[in-house]
């Protein structure tokens, strides 16, 4: 049985480029844009080493100040998710992860 778990993937990249290419692979695995710089979804352990491997590929060439940070999210805690504020749809064209 392949066993998936939730996670919250957020990021601080400062070029568009970049930012595209982070989101668009974020979507790749299914993952669903829940802020403008955040990402939601289930991974199985494969697809998060795959996932990490692309990530920090388009890494390589950033800045200093550039992140993505991937938290597991545990079946309680994700009960426990509070949602403060107008929920918004959000549309960006080609928008946008974990390691710093």
């Amino acid at each position: 049985m392949v066993i998936s778990l939730q996670y919250i993937v957020i990021y601080d990249i400062t070029e568009n480029s970049l930012r595209y290419k982070v989101s668009d692979s974020l979507k790749d695995f299914g993952l669903e844009r829940i802020q403008f710089s955040a990402f939601s979804g289930s991974l199985t352990d494969k697809d998060l080493v795959r996932l990490e491997a692309v990530l920090r590929e388009h890494l390589i060439k950033r800045s200093e100040t550039d992140s993505i940070v991937i938290i597991p999210i545990c079946r309680t805690c994700r009960e426990k998710i509070q949602e403060l504020g107008e929920k918004r749809e959000i549309f960006l064209v080609n928008q946008p992860l974990l390691f710093a």
